[in-house]
């Protein structure tokens, strides 16, 4: 993914493009984040979810923070929960959203529209746009924002009506789930 900083940045093949303009989905980009918040932070990444979203939430356990060497966690796909501490999840991210805290201000932000996901070969067509680390803009429940996991884990939020969906499959038929939720958060 391209975040626009401004200016151009090249590309390979040599060609240039606007920061933002293009959508590229890669794992390096919440690995960098979470170096980031290492450093930041002065603790190991997996040592700072453990301790500021994990207990937080709290999750009834066992979880598991896949990390490196350095105690470092993977930011791309590093945490596993059971389906109970991922609806747990989901109902912590759903209270936080609307605060006026940090963490509330990241969420709200990360469920807007930050760049275009739309393209030829793009990896999950039902969206329109990414956020940050999330997905958003899906064609059928426009008003909400999507978590998708490495092993088919889908955790979805309506922004209007609170309504949250956790999905816990290896196989992920995102059709069929997008009409269902969409059903769902019109009911009153």
């Amino acid at each position: 993914m391209l975040l626009n900083t401004g200016g151009t940045s090249k590309e390979l093949f040599g060609k240039k493009r606007q920061p933002g303009s293009v959508f590229a989905y890669r794992n390096s980009d919440p690995e960098m984040v979470a170096l980031m918040i290492a450093k930041v932070t002065g603790m190991p990444f997996s040592e700072w979810v453990e301790q500021s979203v994990l207990k937080a939430i709290p999750i009834a356990g066992p979880g598991i923070l896949r990390t490196d060497r350095h105690q470092n966690a993977f930011g791309s796909g590093a945490v596993q929960l059971t389906l109970m501490d991922w609806a747990r999840f989901a109902a912590w991210v759903r209270d936080a959203y609307d605060g006026l805290d940090c963490l509330g201000n990241f969420l709200r932000d990360a469920a807007r529209p930050q760049l275009s996901a739309r393209g030829p070969n793009g990896p999950f067509t039902q969206f329109n746009h990414y956020g940050y680390f999330t997905w958003v803009d899906h064609k059928m429940v426009p008003d909400s924002f999507y978590a998708q996991g490495l092993g088919g884990q889908i955790v979805a939020w309506n922004k209007k009506n609170k309504r949250t969906m956790v999905v816990f499959s290896n196989e992920s038929p995102a059709n069929e789930l997008g009409a269902i939720y969409r059903n769902w958060s019109k009911l009153h």
